[in-house]
């Protein structure tokens, strides 16, 4: 169960609701979730990407709604940090899309996990990095 945050520090709710984004309950998830993304703080970084990789519908709109350039940088660092982990991520998008949402959405660009994949490779580009990455 979500624990009361009533008598938490501020890092300790925000520590908290980033392990709730692992929740099983996609709705706890999604509360959590957006709690986080009021922060620019790297440490939800793994916790947002994660959540990149999966097929909640609902939750990659809330993300792609919150996708700041802080935001972006931290997560284009993430996956120079952590290329594997991030390739993975891709992977699961194009898995999830292909078993779940390529009936509604045949054109790829129009399903919101390669539009939140875009934004990624876009603001890439802007910094410059492409090559590094």
């Amino acid at each position: 169960e979500e624990p009361n945050q009533k008598n938490l520090t501020d890092n300790e709710s925000f520590i908290i609701n980033c392990i709730f984004t692992r929740h099983h309950n996609g709705y706890i998830r999604e509360k959590c979730l957006r709690k986080i993304l009021k922060s620019d703080s790297y440490l939800a970084t793994p916790f947002i990407t994660q959540l990149i990789g999966e097929y909640v519908f609902e939750i990659l709109f809330v993300i792609k709604d919150n996708l700041s350039l802080t935001k972006l940088d931290n997560i284009i660092k993430l996956k120079a940090d952590n290329l594997k982990y991030f390739k993975t991520t891709e992977r699961r998008i194009q898995s999830y899309w292909d078993c779940y949402y390529k009936s509604i959405f045949p054109n790829k660009l129009d399903y919101i996990g390669f539009q939140i994949l875009n934004a990624i490779e876009n603001r890439t580009k802007e910094l410059n990095l492409t090559n590094s990455i």
